[in-house]
């Protein structure tokens, strides 16, 4: 989705410079007027480099919602809290993903903006969420939410796996059985065979 920079006039009269990200100019006029500003001029930007590469871990993904619901309930500015979370980081490209919004961040994008630069890293409905609790002010209480739901899907995905493991193990179990078995049973008509012959040339 392209950037655009933009200069509007607020519902005070006072004039209003950012940058957002919209589909085209249409789009971002009503983003604007939603927001009680009239668009006045807009351009699109090109940004010199482009989304840093790699993703966020799962478990990373968990644990930055898990702070970022902490710091934002707390009252912490979202760019002094994302600089500390990214440098406590341990993956080096989870660690570069949020480097790269926190850049996006204090360029004057929002923070679902910031991560729609990211979608590997954030899922679309993460980012949906976080865009309808910029827009209602309760961004805390939504990512509250998001890392709930993060916890109980990984907790859902733990289950599967378990589930696939399991008729696994009982699988190979069961074809050593009768790989066992059938081996047992293969010696046994040797031997009878062997003994037959045995006698057979005796007599």
């Amino acid at each position: 989705m392209p950037t655009f920079e933009y200069s509007a006039i607020g519902a005070d009269g006072a004039l209003v410079v950012g940058r957002a990200n919209a589909r085209d100019e249409l789009e971002l006029d009503r983003e604007l007027e939603a927001r009680g500003a009239t668009l006045a001029s807009a351009k699109p930007v090109r940004s010199a480099q482009g989304p840093v590469s790699g993703r966020l871990s799962h478990v990373d993904l968990i644990a930055l919602t898990t702070q970022l619901a902490t710091i934002s309930g707390a009252g912490v500015h979202i760019v002094e809290g994302l600089e500390g979370i990214s440098k406590r980081m341990t993956r080096v490209a989870s660690r570069a993903v949020l480097e790269d919004v926190v850049k996006h961040l204090r360029s004057g994008l929002m923070l679902s903006e910031a991560l729609d630069r990211h979608p590997r890293s954030f899922p679309d409905i993460y980012r949906a969420s976080l865009r309808a609790g910029e827009a209602s002010g309760s961004i805390d209480k939504v990512l509250l939410r998001l890392a709930k739901y993060l916890e109980w899907s990984r907790g859902i995905r733990g289950m599967a796996i378990q589930a696939l493991i399991y008729p696994s193990i009982l699988m190979l179990s069961l074809v050593g059985l009768v790989a066992t078995a059938a081996s047992l049973a293969l010696s046994r008509w040797v031997f009878v065979r062997a003994l037959a012959s045995y006698r057979s040339a005796s007599s």
